[in-house]
């Protein structure tokens, strides 16, 4: 039976990086992966040229010594939240405004020893 094979993770080439003949997929899906010298956790499909229904059989590399294939897992993307959709806590609100507060009383202290450093300088002179 004819075969094709190509990686879809982590690296997704365009085309069929292997076309070739085997007695069954999973051996075509085994010469495949050490052909190709494959890391685990890499993910492939193999296409059945011979059949009607041209159906796409996805496999996952769980060990390269020696090589044995698994079913694939479905791959969630990560959301990042954005800032308009993410309400802020009110632990992050008590937080921000007690460091508001502590920068408004250290300028305060500022401009006094500045006020009083002025002072002194002025009647030394």
């Amino acid at each position: 039976m004819r075969y094709a094979a190509k990686r879809t993770w982590p690296d997704r080439p365009k085309a069929w990086e292997q076309h070739g003949e085997a007695d069954h997929i999973e051996a075509f899906a085994l010469a495949f992966a050490s052909n190709h010298g494959l890391g685990v956790g890499t993910e492939f499909e193999v296409l059945d040229k011979d059949s009607d229904d041209a159906a796409l059989i996805p496999f996952r590399v769980t060990c390269t010594i020696p090589y044995t294939l698994g079913p694939v897992e479905p791959h969630t993307e990560k959301k990042v939240p954005t800032i308009a959709s993410a309400p802020i806590p009110a632990a992050l609100a008590s937080t921000a405004f007690s460091f508001g507060f502590y920068m408004a009383k250290v300028a305060l202290i500022i401009m006094a020893v500045m006020a009083v450093l002025f002072y002194i300088i002025k009647q030394i002179q």
